[in-house]
């Protein structure tokens, strides 16, 4: 096949990965909601509650200890799916 130039070429692959990560986008966004409808369902458990922004520069130790149990259950996950008889 021949092309007009490498522009034209490529831009079909461009518009294929924009299409892709909109997709990957829109789906963390619907994850994202699904969780915070979570949380306001929660929180009026609570007499009083508060949220506050936090910095990871500020916040290492916590934010280490978040990543290395995400770390732990993806893991897991995949060690259950992987073990699970055929």
């Amino acid at each position: 096949m021949v092309v007009a130039s490498a522009l034209v070429a490529e831009a079909p692959v461009l518009q294929d990965a924009l299409e892709s990560a909109e997709t990957q986008v829109n789906s963390f966004v619907i994850a994202l909601k699904d969780i915070f409808h979570d949380i306001g369902m929660l929180r009026s458990s609570f007499t009083s509650i508060s949220f506050k922004f936090i910095p990871r520069v500020f916040n290492v130790a916590a934010d280490g200890l978040a990543k290395a149990a995400l770390f732990s259950v993806l893991n897991s996950s995949i060690e259950i799916v992987n073990s699970a008889p055929i």
